[in-house]
């Protein structure tokens, strides 16, 4: 396991900005995200979290995985949920207490074909 506990994960900014107009000045860099927390500030909404250009994307196709690490492409076969849990347990945080409730991890978004790797589906 890689321990990456002592780098700084997070930090504070006080821009003036609303989230919305910070994530404008950069949304058009390689795989940005935005996740807003547009709710109630004295509950769940206080944090907005922001990215772009992640170290590692992870990408697939039925079994086809196509992993890609400072422009160098890796071909892997495989289930993509199992691959994705060995690579986060690759790149896992330490347990000590986070500061902000997402302290990094994996950013992106499942497809419904991935229901294939889930349950025994007929492929209409």
């Amino acid at each position: 396991m890689l321990d990456i506990t002592a780098l700084p994960l997070t930090e504070e900014l006080d821009t003036g900005l609303s989230p919305v107009a910070l994530f404008e000045l950069f949304n058009n860099e390689q795989f940005c995200f935005f996740l807003d927390s547009s709710m109630d500030k004295q509950k769940l909404g206080r944090y907005s979290f922001m990215g772009s250009r992640p170290f590692l994307v992870f990408c697939s196709r039925g079994d086809d995985i196509r992993l890609t690490r400072d422009e160098q492409t890796t071909m892997v076969k495989g289930n993509p949920f199992d691959v994705l849990g060995k690579y986060l347990e690759i790149y896992k945080l330490g347990s000590k207490d986070k500061p902000v409730p997402f302290s990094g991890g994996a950013v992106g978004y499942f497809s419904y074909d991935l229901c294939h790797f889930i349950e025994c589906l007929p492929k209409t």
